[in-house]
């Protein structure tokens, strides 16, 4: 918020996402509402669509060049992570790198929703473990977004779910099942 002349007038500033080093290599990573990365998030809903942006500087990186991308859901146990419970959500990604940068469409599927369950909580939050070969073979590992702060915490936002009725003939006779929240019929 800012002040002027007695008005209250709310100012939006930009996310900016730090570059982090490692290994000589500059590189960060953030989640977005569009393709072309301006509407940084740090919010989502299952059933939504989001996208990951990776920019990478430092080391001559060729056109073509690929990352290998394993998405996990944070877990921590009494605000400390030191027995590592992440678990894998979905199977690894491959991203291909053009002008030093990458891009992952991710669909936030609705079967997530028993990850969301089984963390005790509201919502998940999701990272990459972003894995890049360089051209001496060596391997560079990191996780992103780096800070825990700018992790996707995606949550579920639906109470009822419609299932159109099918018979044993798969016959539809246009008349939706309505379920609760717990996947129970009303």
């Amino acid at each position: 918020m800012a002040v002027e002349f007695g008005k209250w007038e709310k100012i939006e500033r930009e996310r900016i996402v730090p570059f982090t080093v490692k290994e000589n290599v500059m590189i960060r990573g953030w989640w977005s509402a569009d393709k072309e990365g301006k509407k940084v998030i740090d919010k989502a809903f299952l059933e939504d669509t989001v996208y990951f942006h990776i920019e990478m500087m430092g080391i001559p990186i060729q056109d073509g060049e690929k990352l290998s991308l394993q998405l996990y859901d944070y877990d921590h146990f009494l605000w400390f992570d030191i027995y590592n419970l992440d678990d894998k959500i979905e199977n690894p990604k491959e991203c291909i790198i053009k002008e030093g940068k990458a891009l992952l469409e991710v669909y936030l599927k609705p079967q997530w929703k028993e990850h969301i369950e089984d963390d005790l909580g509201s919502s998940i939050e999701l990272y990459w473990k972003v894995k890049y070969i360089k051209k001496d073979k060596r391997e560079l590992t990191i996780n992103l977004p780096k800070e825990e702060r700018d992790y996707l915490k995606v949550s579920n936002n639906r109470d009822i779910y419609i299932k159109p009725v099918i018979d044993d003939r798969k016959i539809n006779y246009g008349i939706p099942e309505i379920y609760d929240y717990n996947g129970n019929p009303m």
